[in-house]
């Protein structure tokens, strides 16, 4: 079975108080050496930083060019991506009918040479604007009517869905892009990865290949009492217990007494007796086995 990373995604803070390399720090850190799973696996940045449309030059887009100087001097030894990005402003050009769409030039910084060897990618946000929020109802923003063709600060669309009153349900949706959209393809497309280092050859450079030490102000994870500790753990009822999925070995948790072993001491407990409620509970606990299955014939 194909292991997941987990990692954790944080909002770029105030720069002015240290918390980007707070953060990102804490989350790669351990203060238990021996603990591998003390810290994140990756670490995602939502960050918004190239903003005014009038700068086409990495070097002069100056918050942009900060994140690579900054996560280049915290030696991260994680994957670390932009799990949002892509800033809104009237300043970028009309296309068309529309107004304030993105060149995207940010996005061929973040895919060239210098940034793919601190970053690895990131998700430009979003796919579609969200009609619920583009009415300018939010605090300090402005409002962009359907469909969207003038300036709105949460007017984040790639495009957006029509008709207005779609819901995927009674009226289906249809995906219409914006000029933005294109001008992110052209991005993607005119990325050079052929210096890229294939998967089984890559090897991480000798700073990144040891987590960081912790930054100072913070105890230990050993030392904290977690409010969970006191609670006793949930037992699943016997009858789900004898459900297995497939090439899933018996184990001898496996009984037919029909309760939990929180019952005596007052916890709810499924009797032989509930047939009806058992066997929806088993069924349901069948059909996630069929379907873990299905997918991992797919993988």
């Amino acid at each position: 079975m194909r292991s997941i990373p987990v990692g954790v995604v944080m909002a770029d803070p105030d720069t002015t108080k240290n918390n980007r390399e707070l953060n990102a720090k804490y989350y790669n850190c351990r203060t238990d050496s021996s603990d591998l799973y003390e810290n994140a696996e990756w670490y995602g940045l939502n960050s918004y930083q190239y903003c005014d449309g009038d700068v086409t030059e990495l070097s002069k887009a100056t918050g942009f060019e900060q994140l690579l100087t900054d996560f280049q001097n915290y030696s991260m030894s994680i994957p670390v991506m932009l799990t949002e990005y892509g800033c809104v402003n009237p300043s970028f050009p009309t296309v068309g009918d529309y107004e304030a769409q993105r060149t995207w030039l940010q996005a061929g910084w973040l895919l060239g040479d210098d940034f793919r060897d601190v970053f690895s990618g990131g998700f430009v946000f979003e796919y579609a604007t969200e009609l619920a929020n583009s009415d300018g109802s939010s605090a300090g923003s402005s409002a962009s009517a359907y469909p969207f063709t003038s300036y709105g600060a949460q007017n984040y669309g790639l495009g957006y869905y029509s008709p207005e009153d779609c819901d995927w349900i009674s009226t289906m949706c249809v995906y219409n892009t914006m000029p933005n959209y294109d001008n992110l393809t052209t991005q993607f497309n005119g990325t050079d990865f052929s210096s890229e280092s294939s998967y089984s050859k890559f090897t991480a450079d000798s700073d990144r290949s040891s987590v960081p030490d912790c930054p100072s102000g913070f105890a230990a994870l050993s030392d904290a009492t977690w409010e969970s500790d006191s609670v006793e753990d949930a037992s699943c009822p016997s009858e789900v217990l004898n459900y297995e999925c497939s090439g899933q070995t018996a184990s001898d948790w496996t009984s037919y007494e029909g309760t939990t072993s929180s019952a005596a001491s007052g916890g709810s407990a499924v009797s032989s007796s509930d047939s009806s409620d058992a066997s929806a509970v088993g069924v349901s606990l069948v059909s996630v086995c069929l379907l873990a299955a299905t997918i991992a014939s797919l993988m």
